[in-house]
């Protein structure tokens, strides 16, 4: 089972989560934390939470993804699942090279864990290894009975995965059967749809446990170091090089003899970057706290060096003294309509795993997603959405009212200068209508005070 709070495992603990997560695990079956590996930035415009798009900053925020889901949940934890992984060697098969690493993390810390990579479709033979499982086919049933993508070569290493989704209760057998003969060892089938077939448990869910037999995982330990080795030279040149609200960047000297970095975060945890990377962010932190950050250097047998202190340093208390919960942004503002371009902008102190921008564009028609602001807008009473930006997508509101229903309309990457960030739309994006009013919200990983929210009218 993939366990999957909010697009990872959020900040806090949520108890319902908490409640299922244990029931699964006390019932014999494997929970694998859902963590969003963001394609290490390489592709379809990835940020991270903090705004960054470098490999680096991408492995600091999935190790610490990891690390969260088992200090929250603990050994209900069996592992985890990577999400949008690479399907492309990439240079030197860096990227294959990075997520074994991340299997590596994962299991050299939690000895016993599963792990599974989510590519979605085929991969080279140079993820042979990467993690347990390789997620190779998720699809329609359609494509996968009648235009199945070889994966064109026979793990020695890794099980494989494939999901199938919008199949037919007597598309079942022949589902599993050509899974048999295309060697997945793991296989989900859903009745579910496009954009979402995982919010449902399918009709036919006891016919499909009665066809595909069951089984238990094989969970490889991690890479043996290399033989040979001793403890490498302290890194040199370690310092802090600039802080903000909840991150700090570190950078240090390369090390010859290193093949990876440790970095630890006051003597409560450590996350890694692979030589040569010289440089990483580790965000996660609180405003106005004291932090102290030390580096090691990792050698091929897995020795450490002792550490080089970087020093401790403050972040940066958030700017206004008014406190609330967590679950909107600071200093909203909308503006700039012209006959060719919408701009939604909002300056956001603290990196959330999703953004969004509520857009109301004909109020009080019953056409839109309804939403109570009392708790964060004691003067904006109930809201009604008819489109929303979340991250980089604009969607249409296409529910009754009260269900989270939307439609993709176009995608819209924001423009981000320091911590303004800025959604530029097309007018006819919207079909004509107008904007009259806006609120933006921030939801997930950061639960500290922060400024009120502001919301802007426009007519």
């Amino acid at each position: 089972m993939v366990a999957n709070v909010l697009n990872g495992p959020d900040g806090a603990v949520n108890t319902a989560w908490q409640s299922v997560i244990g029931q699964a695990h006390a019932s014999g079956k494997k929970v694998l934390g859902y963590v969003d590996t963001g394609y290490f930035g390489q592709a379809d415009h990835r940020l991270t939470r903090l705004g960054s798009g470098n490999p680096a900053d991408w492995l600091m925020q999935i190790e610490a993804d990891v690390n969260t889901w088992y200090k929250l949940y603990g050994g209900a934890i069996d592992g985890i699942f990577f999400d949008d992984g690479q399907n492309v060697c990439g240079p030197n098969n860096q990227y294959a090279a990075w997520s074994q690493e991340l299997s590596d993390y994962v299991k050299r810390n939690h000895p016993g864990a599963l792990t599974v990579l989510n590519p979605g479709t085929v991969v080279p033979q140079c993820f042979d290894g990467a993690a347990d499982v390789l997620l190779t086919y998720e699809g329609d049933a359609s494509t996968y009975i009648n235009n199945y993508p070889p994966l064109g070569w026979t793990p020695q290493k890794s099980q494989l995965w494939h999901i199938v989704y919008g199949a037919s209760a007597d598309q079942i057998q022949t589902i599993v059967n050509d899974a048999n003969q295309r060697g997945a060892g793991y296989m989900e089938i859903t009745d579910g749809v496009l954009p979402n077939p995982y919010n449902k448990v399918p009709a036919y869910w006891t016919q499909e446990l009665n066809t595909v037999s069951g089984g238990s995982p094989n969970i490889t330990p991690a890479t043996p170091w290399a033989p040979g080795g001793g403890a490498p030279a302290t890194p040199s040149g370690v310092s802090v090089t600039s802080s903000d609200y909840t991150s700090a960047t570190l950078s240090w000297s390369p090390d010859p003899g290193a093949s990876r970095y440790l970095i630890n975060v006051n003597n409560q945890y450590s996350l890694e970057v692979p030589d040569p990377m010289t440089s990483a962010t580790v965000g996660g932190l609180q405003p106005g706290q004291t932090y102290t950050f030390t580096v090691s250097a990792i050698d091929p047998g897995g020795y450490v060096s002792p550490p080089a202190s970087a020093g401790s340093v403050t972040t940066t208390s958030l700017p206004d003294s008014s406190m609330r919960p967590h679950d909107s942004f600071a200093d909203g503002s909308g503006g700039d309509f012209t006959a060719t371009n919408i701009s939604y902008t909002a300056t956001i102190y603290e990196p959330y795993g999703f953004r969004h921008v509520f857009i109301s564009t004909t109020p009080n028609n019953n056409s839109g997603w309804y939403t109570s602001l009392s708790t964060v807008c004691p003067t904006c009473g109930v809201f009604q959405a008819n489109y929303m930006i979340e991250n980089q997508t604009l969607y249409k509101y296409a529910g009754t009212g009260n269900d989270w229903t939307w439609t993709p309309v176009a995608n819209t990457v924001p423009t981000i200068n320091g911590y303004t960030w800025t959604w530029n739309c097309n007018p006819s994006w919207f079909d004509g209508a107008t904007t009259q009013h806006v609120v933006f919200e921030g939801d997930g990983y950061y639960p500290s005070a922060i400024t009120p929210i502001k919301t802007l009218t426009q007519h």
